[in-house]
């Protein structure tokens, strides 16, 4: 029967959606930044209509992010291509969709575990708690860098599954006692669905088995009524939580040097792991009270901990008694329990050893939950004067005010770049951002201030020299003294990916003519001063950049042999088939056709391996070897008449 607390609640949530959605709206024009270009360009096979299956199954096993290459996640970006175009608004725009959707996804889910969690809790209040913690997080200004960071899809489409998943479970579970209907198909068809789906977005994913965990010890604690829920339960946890915690295990411990390589890293192990301490705590302050001037894209100006000093120590402490609080607590407070384990659960993978970037906002999105239920709950809650009733709500305006700021700093290129920079000064990557965008301006001169900031920050790292240098080529001046400090740093220190895109572009800019500031010699000189670099030497995937780049220059300049014997060996370094491809296509320039037709007859037999992926790469370069020797054999004819 609906009542009318069924027809309130649902205006209700209408309501929030759309109070959502005008705050976010503005900022679906906002561009791309940092790596959305490099994930979502090779993403965009056409418009509906003129879409190739060979292209689309290239399009999904080429993304290089994570493990597995996170496949539905490029397939979310291939359906935003397809529909909208290549801009931004497109992919912005179902970004938002999908961060209403988990909202209801996670009002849902709260909506069936308070009940379990707090058994005799009245169900207005749950809704209301439920209610209230979906919204506050729908409209928390941490999770703008989310929703408005276009390839941050992946960690939407993670949590949408993850919800899925859990919601899936929760719902089986419920039916375990009572012989209910659906209870396999949610137990053994959904919930192992939404979980490699989950896991095919982002490897996040696999954190599924501890959520379950965690519900099943503090919500539905482990209990069964009858022989056959308890059959049912232990079947369940074995395939789903045990099986898939020992599989993940192994894999983690059988690849322990790929996950644990800090060689590229200004930081190691002991201090990812004591900074990491800081990093959490500080999580923990942008969800509870965030404030505009902490909110960034760029947080790579954290200071890393290298020594276990007493603030270091006394975060550790206070991270020990939360541990130990969450088992104090689960009986008498369990939503506080929950939502510390929730918490805690959530930056398992991203904030303890893998070798990852220390700080991203994106991290929480949604470990965030596990943070803002236990205070909703428990606000709602308090037995004392009433007046503190008022504080969810006073709390979502601050939050949805914060929000529709930054919204408008995310809409507005130029804007958002001077906040950066004027938030964040120690970012190496807020400097050199806003140095390309002085630049663009035409003022150079800022420009070079901006980039010699950067280089004081990290003085190991050639890319802002190099990226100086890039400038100064446009403009003409004398490069000598910035050639000799890059030669230096990429001597002693390791390329970094900012490194090796600004190496590429002067060997471009060089190849054009477009740099008549410095000499061939020297932009080769750099490039192999790298490759010696004995870092760069033992990671396969760099070195191979490296010869690559050193091939293409040779081949351009009239050492064939040399140039694609350099390129077949960074193939061989990094076997990134494109190297070949690139190769096959330089050949078809410098109408070297029969060492074209014998490269594809190569790349031919390598796709036969790979199941056929590369298929549509192999085509195109067929069809322009086939238009080359047309044209050639055209070209013989009239010259014979």
């Amino acid at each position: 029967m609906v009542t009318r607390f069924h027809i309130n609640t649902a205006l209700g949530l209408l309501a929030v959606l759309v109070i959502a959605d005008l705050a976010y709206w503005p900022g679906l024009n906002g561009p791309f930044v940092l790596d959305d270009e490099q994930n979502i360009a090779s993403t965009y096979i056409g418009h509906i209509g003129e879409v190739q299956w060979d292209a689309l199954v290239y399009a999904l096993t080429h993304n290089t992010s994570g493990v597995f290459g996170r496949p539905v996640s490029v397939l979310s970006f291939v359906a935003s291509g397809l529909l909208h175009g290549p801009g931004t608004w497109g992919y912005k725009y179902h970004n938002l969709l999908l961060h209403l959707l988990n909202g209801l996804l996670l009002f849902w889910l709260l909506l069936r575990l308070l009940p379990h969690l707090m058994a005799g809790l009245p169900h207005e209040k749950q809704v209301l708690g439920a209610g209230l913690t979906a919204t506050c997080w729908l409209f928390h200004p941490l999770l703008v860098s989310t929703v408005l960071y276009s390839v941050q899809r992946m960690a939407q489409l993670s949590m949408l599954f993850t919800l899925l998943a859990l919601l899936s479970y929760v719902l089986g579970r419920e039916r375990m006692d009572r012989r209910g209907k659906g209870y396999y198909l949610l137990s053994y068809g959904c919930f192992p669905l939404f979980l490699l789906l989950a896991l095919l977005a982002k490897e996040n994913g696999a954190l599924i088995p501890l959520y379950v965990l965690a519900i099943e010890w503090l919500a539905f604690r482990f209990s069964a009524r009858e022989r056959h829920g308890k059959w049912r339960l232990g079947s369940f946890l074995t395939f789903f939580v045990a099986v898939p915690l020992v599989v993940g295990g192994y894999y983690f411990l059988t690849h322990l040097a790929q996950f644990l390589n800090y060689d590229f890293r200004t930081f190691t192990l002991s201090e990812r792991l004591l900074t990491e301490l800081h990093v959490v705590f500080f999580y923990t302050r942008l969800i509870l009270l965030p404030r505009l001037s902490e909110l960034s894209l760029f947080h790579d100006d954290i200071a890393v901990v290298s020594h276990l000093d007493l603030s270091t120590l006394l975060l550790l402490a206070l991270l020990i008694a939360v541990i130990a609080l969450i088992w104090l607590l689960r009986q008498k407070a369990p939503v506080l329990a929950f939502g510390l384990a929730w918490f805690l659960i959530s930056h398992l993978m991203e904030s303890t050893v893998i070798s990852l970037e220390l700080v991203f906002e994106h991290r929480n999105y949604i470990a965030t939950v596990g943070l803002l239920l236990p205070v909703v709950h428990h606000v709602l809650n308090y037995q004392g004067s009433r007046l503190i009733l008022y504080l969810p709500g006073l709390y979502l305006v601050l939050l949805l005010t914060l929000t529709v700021i930054r919204v408008q700093e995310w809409q507005d290129l130029t804007l958002f770049y001077t906040m950066a920079e004027k938030d964040h000064p120690g970012s190496y990557r807020a400097q050199t951002e806003y140095a390309n965008l002085k630049f663009n301006q035409g003022d150079p001169e800022e420009a070079f201030a901006h980039l010699q900031m950067a280089q004081q920050i990290n003085p190991r790292d050639a890319g802002s020299v190099l990226h100086e240098m890039l400038f100064r080529c446009h403009l003409g001046t004398s490069l000598d003294a910035l050639v000799a400090d890059a030669e230096d740093k990429l001597a002693t220190n390791a390329v970094s990916p900012y490194t090796l895109v600004s190496l590429e572009r002067m060997v471009n800019m060089q190849n054009k003519g477009e740099c008549r500031a410095i000499a061939n010699e020297q932009v080769l000189g750099l490039i192999q001063t790298a490759s010696r670099q004995q870092d760069n030497v033992r990671n396969k995937e760099f070195l191979g950049y490296l010869q690559r780049l050193e091939g293409i220059f040779h081949l351009l300049h009239g050492e064939y042999a040399e140039g694609a014997g350099l390129m077949i060996r960074a193939y061989e370094n990094s076997q990134m088939f494109s190297i070949l491809v690139e190769l096959v296509n330089i050949q078809l320039g410098l109408d070297r056709l029969e060492e074209a037709e014998h490269m594809i007859a190569q790349l031919d037999k390598i796709n036969a391996y790979v199941w056929g992926i590369e298929t549509s790469k192999i085509a195109e370069l067929k069809t322009r070897l086939e238009q080359k020797m047309s044209a050639q054999a055209s070209a013989a004819d009239a010259a014979g008449e």
